[in-house]
This record gives structure tokens, C-alpha cells and sequence, in this order.
């Protein structure tokens, strides 16, 4: 029988406790980018996108667990308001900012 995986959720408080869990997990599964030269799998740039995210307020973070080791994980946090920091990994961006969203 298989066992389902254990789902733990992190908030902001534990953020410094787990980020080294993602880089490593990062690692595992994008070994082989060094030899194809993927920039943004480049375990540097993950690791300023880990610790970026994880200081904002709203962090959250789910790390699922096969036994005692880490298998996979999301994370996220609100995005800070009129910052478009996804604009840079478009080739070409779009020409014009996103919409600030409509008051309810």
C-alpha cells in the first residue's frame, strides 16, 4: 500500500526555518540544469526568488512530505501592488502595465 504524502503548511513566522528545504528541494529536481543553462533554474536566481518571496508579508508555504524527507512544495504571497516582477521573463513584455483591479 502506498502511504499519501503529509501536507505541512509554513507561514511567515517559519519562513527562515523552511527556506533551506526549498532550496534544496529546488536542487534535487533541477539538477541537470547546470548542463543545459537554464537561467531560471539557476539555484542563485531561485534563491533570491525564495528569499524575496518569503519576507512579504502574507507568505505561505505548503512542503509535502514523503515520510520524513521533503518531496515537493508551493509557496507564495500577495503580490506587492503595481510591482509586475513576472515583466522581466517575458520576451517580448507586454506593452502596457497591468490594470490596477476594479474597487468593488
Amino acid at each position: 500500500m502506498t502511504v499519501p504524502y503529509t501536507l505541512t503548511h509554513y507561514g511567515p513566522e517559519q519562513a527562515a526555518r523552511i527556506r533551506q528545504i526549498l532550496l534544496d528541494v529546488h536542487a534535487d529536481a533541477y539538477s541537470d540544469a547546470a548542463e543545459t543553462g537554464d537561467r531560471f533554474h539557476d539555484q542563485e536566481r531561485f534563491a533570491w526568488f525564495v528569499y524575496h518571496w518569503s519576507a512579504l508579508p502574507g507568505f505561505a508555504c505548503i512542503i509535502a512530505y514523503d515520510g520524513e524527507e521533503p518531496a515537493g512544495y508551493a509557496y507564495g504571497a500577495p503580490a506587492v501592488d503595481g510591482r509586475e516582477w513576472w515583466r522581466a521573463h517575458l520576451s517580448p513584455p507586454p506593452s502596457r502595465p497591468r490594470r490596477p483591479p476594479c474597487p468593488s
